[in-house]
């Protein structure tokens, strides 16, 4: 028997926005950019929503538009002629 999943919607998108950021600002653009919601002492944090309420959800979603906003034209401008081959 399978026990009970902590794996949550909120959870996968806000892993979703932090490994997005990750690959473009560290793999691409060679930058070190802080964690959205982990941390070394909990390295699986984004995918931590016990008890999310209103406002995390609100956070979540606003980081990922954020990114999406401002970090996507930085890259095509940094990254524009890379090869996604790599």
């Amino acid at each position: 028997m399978v026990g009970r999943s902590a794996l949550s919607l909120l959870g996968l998108v806000r892993h979703a926005a932090e490994s997005e950021r990750f690959w473009f600002r560290r793999v691409m653009a060679g930058q070190e950019p802080s964690p959205l919601f982990s941390s070394p002492t909990a390295p699986g944090g984004a995918f931590e929503v016990a008890g999310a309420d209103a406002r995390m959800v609100a956070r979540a979603w606003q980081a990922w538009q954020a990114w999406r906003a401002r970090d996507i034209t930085a890259m095509r401008t940094c990254c524009g002629s890379r090869s996604m081959e790599r």
